[in-house]
């Protein structure tokens, strides 16, 4: 379904990543149902403020 909507063969390891700021991968790509997920650890989780919102 991926490669159809987006032309990418997956997208949850990439997209992780990407949200951690460039962090590493600690859960590869797991499904379950119609949902797919991936786990990065954020690069420098000390730079992120309490007070600010999440990306």
């Amino acid at each position: 379904a991926v490669l159809k909507a987006t032309g990418a063969k997956g997208v949850a390891e990439p997209a992780a990543v990407l949200a951690a700021g460039g962090g590493r991968l600690l859960v590869k790509k797991m499904k379950w149902k119609n949902v797919t997920v991936a786990i990065a650890e954020i690069s420098n989780p000390l730079s992120v403020s309490p007070n600010e919102p999440a990306l």
